[in-house]
């Protein structure tokens, strides 16, 4: 069950008080700096977990909480808190997408090159059932999609760091050449 509150708004808290009772427990889960420590202190009644201030500079709030708590709550139930999460990955995720795209797979498999990007090489199973009607374009653009995310997701953080320093090297250079121009230098 997935309840939606405002803190600012007892009354919204207080129907939350049926999850609250004794065998249920309430998970917080969420981004950084949303405020899920403070629905944690108005469900327990008192601050019974360290909030900030929003920042005055952007007006959003500031990430305040390092580590899970679970405490037991008035009405007998228990919650638990968990710091702002930055990203979330799925599991899994290629098995899923050759699962839900099975067809595609199983295509794939008929290609003339075990290598084919089924983009126009000869031979190429996928391309000829988008051709023929058998799966769509459509159909077919999502499950590139989701195995491009797939890809992303499933890059080690070492991958992910050297492709972020390669972007931030190409912007340092094209802005350097830019103010070189202004310079005229160039």
């Amino acid at each position: 069950m997935v309840h939606a509150n405002n803190v600012l708004n007892q009354r919204q808290l207080s129907a939350s008080d049926t999850c609250c009772k004794q065998g249920n427990t309430i998970a917080m889960f969420g981004s950084s700096s949303v405020d899920k420590s403070t629905i944690v202190n108005g469900l327990m009644g008192f601050e019974a977990q360290l909030t900030s201030d929003i920042r005055e500079d952007d007006s959003k709030g500031r990430h305040t909480t390092t580590s899970r708590a679970l405490k037991t709550l008035p009405q007998g139930g228990l919650i638990l808190n968990t710091p702002g999460m930055r990203e979330l990955q799925l599991g899994a995720c290629e098995q899923g997408v050759n699962e839900t795209f099975s067809e595609i797979t199983e295509l794939a498999q008929q290609c003339r090159f075990a290598d084919c990007s089924h983009a126009n090489e000869p031979g190429c199973a996928v391309r000829a059932a988008i051709e023929s009607g058998v799966i769509t374009a459509r159909r077919y653009a999502s499950y590139q999609k989701l195995m491009r995310e797939q890809a992303l997701n499933g890059a080690t953080l070492a991958e992910k760091r050297a492709k972020d320093k390669a972007f931030g090297k190409m912007i340092n250079s094209v802005q350097s050449e830019s103010r070189n121009r202004k310079k005229g230098a160039l």
